[in-house]
């Protein structure tokens, strides 16, 4: 009986530990980007972009169905109607008219093609291919200033990370030292040498250290949030930037007149 309830134990648990290790979330791997790659990603994902994209097609067939009206045009109508008629008469059995009403139903249809060629217009037709076109130029207007707004956003996205992350690198290091300044006040308290104001100070530099690094690293993980948002994928997605942010110095001097 105890082998039964072994073997049953044991089917029991091999599906759920099946179940349990296809359950295990993925992460997916981190992003590395340059600034040009950022760009080109929003220029392909960002809804912006996508909506003026849009906006450049509709004006774009705004066009041809404005040319369409210059050319023939194809018409098609189709009509069906019952007509109900009755006449008031009845002829009882000695062959008198007596008054009644008998019924009839007629069924009409009628299917019409028809086609139409403008001869002139007075220049509607070429207004309205006009306003069109002149449509469709606003809408590469649209787009271009898209793209440069989209270019600046991303760049500035972009260097904001690169901040960022510098900034939280120098808090960790901070808080590291603090660590370790603390450590050894706390052992120069043990031996007399300091006095308790010491080790209660560097805890105070310490806690605010700490708290330096909360800050850094939200404004570190809200610059990366922001720089997914412009370029088009989840606002979760771990990205690694392949530039940094560093001091070069200006070589170029302003020549004489």
């Amino acid at each position: 009986m105890v082998k039964q309830y072994k073997k049953w134990l044991t089917r029991g648990i091999a599906p759920v530990l099946l179940v349990l290790s296809f359950s295990q979330p993925v992460f997916a791997a981190p992003v590395a980007l340059t600034l040009d790659e950022s760009i080109s990603l929003a220029l392909k994902n960002n809804p912006s972009m996508k909506t003026a994209l849009s906006g450049r097609e509709q004006s774009l067939w705004a066009v041809e169905q404005a040319k369409a009206g210059k050319g023939l045009t194809l018409g098609y109508t189709h009509t069906d109607e019952r007509y109900t008629t009755y006449s008031s008469y009845k002829v009882d059995s000695a062959g008198y008219l007596r008054y009644g009403k008998a019924y009839y139903g007629v069924d009409y249809y009628q299917n019409a093609l028809s086609l139409k060629l403008p001869i002139y217009t007075g220049g509607s037709v070429e207004g309205q291919i006009d306003q069109a076109k002149l449509s469709l130029k606003v809408s590469d207007l649209s787009i271009e200033a898209t793209k440069q707004q989209l270019k600046q956003t991303v760049t500035n996205d972009y260097f904001s990370v690169l901040q960022y992350r510098n900034n939280l690198a120098v808090s960790k290091e901070t808080v590291g030292n603090y660590v370790d300044h603390l450590k050894n006040v706390q052992l120069q308290y043990d031996a007399g040498t300091v006095a308790k104001t010491d080790v209660l100070s560097s805890q105070v530099s310490l806690a605010n250290a700490q708290a330096s690094l909360i800050k850094a690293q939200n404004n570190y993980d809200l610059a990366v949030a922001n720089l997914n948002n412009a370029i088009g994928l989840s606002l979760d997605t771990e990205v690694t930037l392949k530039e940094e942010l560093k001091y070069e110095k200006y070589t170029n001097t302003l020549g004489r007149s």
